[in-house]
């Protein structure tokens, strides 16, 4: 009885033990499969990541050199006159590449992106390509998935889309990829059918990158050719032909040329300046030293190029000058002695200033001037540029 009872419970024991288990077993399955599940869904989402990151990785090697580098930023293209302005290269923090053109350091123009995780304000866009205004994406443009499909085609603003996203009807022909063409060489950029059509670039084993248009596999347009090294070339092809618009090594020859001529205008400006400096100066002089409220004898006073003769007497004339008189003098002596200013510069800058019936008629002013106050008894100084023959002193 005894033992029957101990078999009884024994029995028992093993089926809560075997239940348990099962549960136990069951528990861990699920863990297990969602374990599987997570780690299949992460090596999905790594291969899709991968895939993405395939075209960034293209241009590794065209990023060892750098025209700018600044942290992880890395620029490489044209620079014209201190800035980012045409085409090239450029690598944000995140590991994104922008393709495209520049104006003033932004990225302006048209051009492509390939983002290292979602183009902003497109979910599921990883290329975009179009146009681009102070970094934002601005006017058309279409977004291209993970796979290289069209998602969207239409307007952009403010770097978002102005029209329903994605597209209801996108384009089946068109698509982006990465192809290998041989020797080292990938493409990177738009398609149609089997063929290279749109924009993309050619990115060579060396390095070196071109960036251009394309059409039937041709190149169309205005393209740049970018050396690993830095250096650059910009090529307009039209139909057969190609023609060399500029180039890195030209520019800098039109840019040290630009400066020498600059250096030397400003040498030349700057002994001008010195030049009129000293003219005005001595005829500042001459002027303070007729306006220092004196009375003159019949002498000659020495002047800038020449001798300026005052003449008067001690006594002669009024004894008084009225307060009207004394203004409307001035303001003749004023006049007067501007124009004496201009026969000077008109003989310091001979070649571009002088005219001979130009002078005459200045001369003629002065000695009216001059001839009017003496008339009436009051002291005039006559400059020694009234009576100028014209010729270069």
């Amino acid at each position: 009885m005894f033992f029957n009872d101990c078999t009884t419970s024994n029995a028992f024991s093993r089926l809560v033990l075997e239940v348990l288990l099962f549960f136990i077993l069951l528990y861990i399955f699920n863990k297990m499969r969602f374990i599987i599940c997570f780690l299949m869904f992460a090596f999905c989402a790594n291969f899709i990541n991968a895939q993405s990151q395939e075209s960034i990785s293209a241009f590794s090697k065209s990023f060892e050199i750098a025209t700018e580098k600044k942290g992880k930023e890395k620029f490489k293209g044209q620079i014209i006159k201190g800035k980012r302005n045409g085409m090239g290269l450029y690598q944000f923090k995140d590991g994104s590449v922008y393709v495209g053109d520049f104006y003033m350091n932004a990225v302006t123009g048209y051009g492509l992106l390939l983002a290292s995780n979602q183009v902003l304000n497109c979910e599921g866009c990883q290329v975009y390509v179009g146009n681009f205004k102070d970094g934002k994406k601005s006017g058309s443009g279409i977004c291209y998935n993970e796979n290289g499909d069209v998602i969207y085609q239409g307007q952009f603003s403010d770097d978002k889309p102005t029209e329903a996203y994605p597209s209801s009807n996108p384009s089946l022909k068109r698509y982006f990829s990465l192809v290998d063409l041989g020797n080292g060489s990938t493409y990177v950029g738009e398609l149609s059918g089997k063929e290279v059509n749109g924009f993309g670039a050619i990115i060579f084993g060396n390095g070196d990158v071109w960036q251009s248009h394309f059409k039937n596999g041709t190149q169309k347009g205005i393209g740049l050719y970018l050396s690993y090294d830095g250096e650059w070339e910009t090529i307009n092809y039209k139909d057969d032909s190609s023609e060399l618009i500029s180039s890195s090594e030209k520019y800098k020859e039109q840019a040290a040329t630009a400066k020498a001529n600059f250096n030397k205008a400003i040498s030349g400006a700057f002994e001008e300046f010195k030049k009129a400096g000293a003219t005005m100066m001595a005829l500042v002089n001459e002027i303070t030293s007729k306006n220092d409220g004196g009375e003159y004898d019949d002498d000659t006073d020495t002047g800038l190029s020449g001798s300026s003769t005052r003449t008067g007497s001690k006594s002669s004339g009024k004894s008084k000058q009225s307060g009207n008189d004394v203004e409307a003098k001035n303001r003749d002596q004023k006049s007067y002695s501007g124009y004496e200013s201009q026969l000077i510069k008109m003989n310091t800058y001979w070649e571009d200033e002088y005219n001979d019936s130009h002078r005459r008629d200045i001369q003629s002013k002065m000695k009216r001037i001059r001839e009017k106050w003496e008339s009436r008894g009051y002291q005039m100084f006559r400059s020694s540029w009234e009576d100028w023959d014209g010729h270069k002193k």
